[in-house]
């Protein structure tokens, strides 16, 4: 395994966490309802198609609120930074 291409050394600012986090909350909501959309395909069980919209809906849902979060508080450090200085 390589180790190089990983730099653990740098920590990641609040910016770059929050992104990460939204890659991976919304990456695997989305991948659980496709999952429960092929399962619905080869049930016709109502309830994973149930699962697979409330998964899909709440995924797109974390991506846009923490998309907002992003805006309001973590876009404008960088302008007060430079104003604190």
């Amino acid at each position: 395994m390589n180790n190089k291409k990983l730099d653990m050394s740098k920590p990641l600012n609040a910016q770059q966490n929050v992104k990460k986090s939204v890659f991976v909350t919304t990456g695997s909501s989305l991948i659980g309802a496709l999952l429960f959309f092929v399962a619905y395909a080869f049930t016709d069980n109502a309830w994973f198609l149930a699962a697979a919209v409330i998964l899909t809906g709440s995924g797109l849902a974390f991506a846009y609120v923490i998309k907002k979060f992003e805006d309001k508080y973590l876009s404008n450090s960088d302008e007060n930074q430079i104003a604190n200085e």
